[in-house]
């Protein structure tokens, strides 16, 4: 069974994945990067779907390639989906151009 973490503030978003992709596959949650870092030490995800703004928070210059990376370090197949409001877009972009390997728009 494949294995998600979402990594966002937003119940709804959670909500939303999880929905998604029930009961195929096991969804779980966390509110920041530290939280995230964390139970990857604990546990193996396929994916990580994170939030830009937690992503970006991380790197205050807006290096995303350096905050994607200590998720790499863990895992290095590790795919990361970024989220991102519609208007954040061409962050979202940036980050991908960083490695991350796709990008989510929402609402």
């Amino acid at each position: 069974m494949k294995s998600f973490l979402v990594v966002s503030k937003e119940q709804a978003v959670f909500n939303s994945i999880e929905k998604f992709f029930y009961p195929k596959c096991k969804v779980d949650r966390v509110t920041n990067n530290t939280a995230a870092l964390g139970i990857l030490r604990r546990k193996r995800y396929d994916f990580i779907f994170i939030d830009l703004e937690i992503l970006r928070g991380t790197e205050k210059s807006g290096d995303y390639r350096a905050a994607l990376t200590a998720f790499w370090e863990m895992y290095p197949s590790l795919e990361i989906i970024v989220m991102s409001p519609q208007e954040n877009i061409r962050e979202a972009v940036k980050a991908v151009k960083a490695g991350a390997s796709n990008y989510l728009t929402y609402p």
